[in-house]
């Protein structure tokens, strides 16, 4: 026993040397796990984070890093251990229980234990309703749809979300499943309810696009860049229209061509 702890603590001597740290405090280790980042991930940044678990096993912003740099790495089965342990050190802090969820739904986790993770954001966080959709978005957009469904169901029951939230969320789901009448007449009912949704029209605006409809499309799209749409739904938005100003100015210039 004296032998192996006598290597264990040259081992992380060692380290420390290696990673250039002057004291292994957890605000070292925090702040060049950041510098680290920033270039990336990389074997350096995957070791070095390790170490800084093993150094500082109870801070649970070490164990969050190390969460993200596996999830980074393409590791979310790994991440689950640091997560569940930053999570059982400070259990009011809601991103590490919406990462847990996403390694699990990305690692297709056979006992599928996002389920217990969603049960536990509904108990903990009935008032943080932002929390409550990005639990939900994450069973759509892994496409867990059954699951999701049910969550979104509940939350209405427990009036966690607004109705017209509720509406929007089956119309995206829909939408994945190409049930597209499905997802206008949810998405309809949605923004009858909050006329000022830009998601909501943006959603419609995508519907319509799959059913061939480019004049309501567009009608949709431009409604909801009106409305303030922000994010990756401006930016498709954004794709899509300049799309079709380039075919347009296309079919314009072999228009002229043939005039000549």
């Amino acid at each position: 026993m004296k032998w192996t702890f006598l290597l264990y603590t040259l081992f992380l001597g060692f380290l420390s040397i290696s990673y250039g740290i002057k004291s292994a405090t957890a605000e070292n280790c925090i702040q060049r796990i950041q510098k680290l980042r920033e270039h990336g991930i990389t074997d350096t940044l995957v070791n070095y984070s390790q170490y800084c678990v093993k150094a500082h096993p109870k801070n649970d912003e070490i164990l969050h890093y190390r969460a993200l740099i596996l999830m980074e790495s393409g590791k979310p089965d790994r991440a689950t251990a640091p997560l569940r342990h930053a999570i059982s050190l400070r259990p009011e802090v809601p991103d590490n229980y919406l990462i847990l969820l996403r390694a699990y739904l990305e690692s297709e986790d056979v006992l599928k234990r996002w389920g217990r993770v969603t049960k536990v954001l509904k108990e903990r966080f009935k008032k943080s309703p932002e929390v409550l959709l990005n639990a939900g978005n994450l069973l759509i957009h892994y496409s867990k749809l059954r699951s999701a469904l049910d969550y979104f169901n509940d939350l209405l029951q427990q009036g966690l979300i607004k109705k017209w939230v509720y509406h929007l969320k089956l119309g995206q789901m829909y939408l994945l499943l190409r049930r597209y009448e499905d997802a206008r007449k949810e998405l309809e009912a949605s923004i009858v309810a909050n006329p000022g949704s830009a998601l909501t029209l943006y959603y419609l605006g995508r519907v319509w696009k799959e059913q061939g409809n480019q004049a309501y499309m567009l009608s949709y799209f431009k409604h909801a860049m009106e409305k303030g749409l922000d994010g990756e739904p401006k930016q498709y938005v954004e794709k899509v229209l300049g799309g079709l100003l380039n075919r347009e100015d296309q079919q314009s210039g072999a228009a002229s061509e043939k005039t000549k």
